[in-house]
């Protein structure tokens, strides 16, 4: 009787099991793995079933959101005209006259 591989789970794979990993995220689409960071998944307990399916599951530190990367800011929003004039108006110039001030003042947005 053929003995029954013991699956790795996630917290105990070697440095040549992340190599791999990073070999298949590497492997797909420049958009897939946009997509893939951007969206939050389930993180599995076993290397193999991330392995047999990276697209809907997450590996810590490898494809879950939140990587370095062009993202965006958290929590920007575009500015209204109306909060522009406020500014401005607050300021007593443009952004690149008073950097400092809209800086401040967009930071107290968020």
């Amino acid at each position: 009787m053929a003995r029954r591989r013991k699956r790795k789970k996630v917290s105990e794979m070697s440095e040549e099991d992340w190599e791999e990993a990073r070999r298949i995220f590497g492997s797909m689409s420049r958009r897939a793995r946009a997509v893939d960071r951007a969206k939050k998944g389930k993180i599995p307990k076993y290397y193999d079933t991330w392995k047999h399916n990276p697209s809907r599951y997450d590996l810590p530190g490898l494809d879950t959101p939140g990587r370095k990367g062009k993202r965006g800011r958290k929590g920007f929003k575009p500015i209204t005209k109306k909060e522009w004039r406020r500014i401005y108006e607050k300021c007593g110039g443009t952004p690149k006259e008073n950097p400092e001030c809209w800086s401040r003042e967009l930071k107290k947005r968020r």
